[in-house]
């Protein structure tokens, strides 16, 4: 649990202690950033066509994802549970919307916008999702550790006086 607690904290840390756009060159080199979003695309192509062997590669042991929902507890998922998870879900459609990449060394923090329409064992599911990825390299191979999703803000109707 610990393990999975600081690499939640590394993501949150990473983004706090840096005001910085996706077109920042300090971002990392252009190669690491985009190969980072190739694997975000593959990640979510595995998801939908349940391809268990990429999932499986591409994520670390200690992988862990945090659904994060307004007035409840924190429910943390393994990297098994999420797997089987992704065996239920069926997407129809996606789109992916802004990215932030920001390359620490060995550890690598991917913010992004996500809409699916989705079912999830026949619930609907679709929505767009703010979503945290942390990625290690190991091995000269990057790996998610973590990642929390969330629903974006939208701003009021009105500016508040």
């Amino acid at each position: 649990m610990r393990r999975h607690l600081a690499a939640l904290c590394v993501a949150v840390l990473g983004l706090a202690s840096a005001r910085v756009y996706a077109q920042d060159a300090a971002a990392g080199d252009e190669a690491t950033v985009q190969e980072l979003k190739k694997l975000e695309a593959d990640w979510m192509r595995a998801v939908k066509a349940h391809d268990i062997a990429t999932l499986e590669k591409l994520f670390a042991p200690e992988f862990t994802f945090v659904v994060a929902v307004a007035g409840k507890p924190f429910s943390p998922i393994d990297r098994d549970g999420y797997i089987a998870r992704t065996k239920g879900y069926t997407i129809h459609d996606q789109r992916f919307g802004e990215y932030l990449v920001r390359v620490y060394g060995d550890v690598a923090v991917v913010v992004f916008l996500y809409t699916h329409k989705a079912t999830l064992h026949g619930h609907d599911r679709s929505a767009e999702f703010f979503l945290t990825d942390t990625w290690r390299k190991r091995d000269g191979a990057w790996q998610a550790v973590a990642r929390t999703s969330s629903r974006p803000e939208h701003p009021p109707a009105s500016p508040p006086k």
